[in-house]
């Protein structure tokens, strides 16, 4: 999708009306452009979720968390509670198994304190 895509010359250029419907098209396909990626990421951590969750996440290696974390991170980063006619309404996700504790890098959290962010 990020490959396709009209040119300000496609539309005309010289009068502001093409200019005007550039300036819109460009900002859509921006965020469409963006929604696919995100909706990629997701797909393939649902899927590489369901093959860990089969033999356990235990057995999840190091690499497999931080493609996950970082899929998260993006999702985070994206994320807008304005745009959200549900922001208010949403509650925190909670675990059934407590807090989480990060498993990432030597040492990990040497006080004990979990970790600020939520489980998938």
């Amino acid at each position: 999708m990020a490959d396709t895509g009209l040119t300000q010359a496609h539309l005309g250029q010289g009068f502001n009306a093409a200019e005007a419907l550039y300036g819109v098209y460009h900002s859509v396909h921006t965020d469409l452009v963006t929604l696919s990626k995100l909706l990629n990421d997701q797909i393939g951590a649902l899927g590489d979720a369901m093959l860990e969750a089969h033999g356990g996440y235990a057995t999840t290696d190091a690499e497999e968390r931080e493609k996950l974390w970082a899929i998260h991170e993006r999702m985070k980063r994206q994320y807008d509670p304005k745009l959200d006619p549900d922001a208010e309404a949403a509650q925190p996700h909670t675990s059934r198994t407590g807090p989480r504790t990060d498993l990432r890098g030597a040492g990990g959290n040497s006080s004990g304190a979990s970790d600020r962010r939520s489980h998938f």
